[in-house]
């Protein structure tokens, strides 16, 4: 990967920041992770692990493993605790988490789930969205093969996790755009499309002597019409039109050639999006890509995310660990597949619970 030239410990002042590259979120994990939700750690396991890891998991019955049910054909299933995922370093080849988990959670954080998500080839992307709103939970996602742009990486809104109301208070930007930098240009073809924000319902009075019909070109449908050319006149590209004076716009469409005067002196109603230049910002977008086999993300499960579409034929799969605060007492993203779980997969999931206390435990006495 380039080097970037951006020092991260000079930029983590700003409330919304640049596009970031893995490299950035690789220098300072701790203070990345802090400010802006999300941490890269390259070189966190061995590849040749995780390609054991990989190879003994299409042994495993994944019905009996089966852990919740995610949406966009992607599926997830907890480790059994036997070879070689028994023996699988929760902390990273030298430990490497621990102090990273401690210092963000506290000295007593606890494994929430160790699972593999697949998602199938050719797969669309998620909505964005969040695991909790809680403070208090992290995920530590480790592909288990080379991950690029098209090849369903996750993106991340960077800052975000501290701003719990943002999908809230802005869902249509943030799950359409999906927090993506986009220039006024682009995004304003965004909305010409109709692929942007909630409209607005607005009037204009037409009052001029160029007929409607001949003013615009129309893209007409049952019960409306989209302006796709403007030649004159308020209306704009992206303009949909619903009602003519009392009329819907099929009626007066129907009519208007036996009535002349109701192409002069008329009252179109509209919607129309905002314009982007008046739409709040987008967050900025982190790609979790390119990955290699060993390299993990670590973010907080506040942080807005999404799971990108799987261009290749191939499926991706990706290792989760789930960690939280011991004194955790909010959703927890995993709450639903816990409480549907087998007993077998609870059995594997404790089992694993109790080897983080252990190798906890080991820390502390090194």
């Amino acid at each position: 990967m380039r080097r970037a030239s951006l020092v991260l410990s000079l930029a983590l002042g700003a409330t919304w920041l640049q596009a970031w590259s893995l490299l950035d979120l690789s220098r300072r994990p701790k203070l990345a992770l802090r400010k802006l939700g999300a941490a890269a750690l390259p070189g966190l396991f061995r590849a040749e692990r995780l390609d054991a890891l990989r190879a003994h998991f299409g042994d495993v019955d994944e019905r009996r493993f089966k852990f919740g049910d995610l949406r966009t054909q992607r599926s997830a299933v907890h480790l059994p605790f036997r070879e070689p995922f028994s023996s699988f370093p929760l902390l990273g080849e030298g430990a490497e988490l621990h102090p990273l988990l401690s210092g963000y959670l506290g000295p007593d954080f606890v494994l929430e789930s160790a699972l593999v998500i697949t998602v199938d080839g050719q797969t669309p992307a998620q909505n964005a969205h969040t695991d909790t709103e809680d403070e208090g939970s992290v995920s530590v996602h480790i592909p288990l093969q080379p991950l690029t742009a098209k090849f369903a990486p996750l993106s991340f809104c960077l800052g975000t996790h501290t701003d719990v109301e943002l999908l809230d208070r802005a869902a249509e930007q943030v799950r359409r755009w999906r927090c993506k930098n986009e220039s006024p240009t682009e995004a304003r073809q965004r909305i010409a499309a109709g692929n942007s924000v909630r409209r607005e319902a607005i009037t204009i009075l037409w009052n001029d002597e160029m007929p409607l019909l001949e003013s615009v070109d129309l893209k007409i449908g049952r019960r409306s019409a989209r302006v796709a050319k403007v030649r004159h006149g308020s209306l704009e590209v992206g303009d949909e039109i619903t009602g003519v004076n009392e009329m819907s716009f099929a009626t007066w469409h129907r009519v208007q050639r036996q009535i002349p005067e109701l192409q002069e002196a008329i009252s179109l109603q509209i919607l129309r999006a905002p314009d982007a230049r008046d739409l709040p910002p987008a967050p900025d977008l982190l790609v979790g890509a390119p990955l290699g086999v060993g390299d993990a993300v670590i973010y907080d499960s506040r942080t807005i995310h999404w799971g990108m579409a799987n261009q290749e034929f191939e499926p991706r799969q990706v290792l989760y660990l789930n960690f939280m605060s011991s004194s955790f007492q909010g959703y927890s993203p995993d709450g639903d597949a816990i409480a549907d779980a087998s007993p077998e997969c609870l059995l594997a999931r404790s089992s694993f619970r109790e080897k983080l206390s252990t190798l906890k435990t080991l820390q502390r006495a090194g």
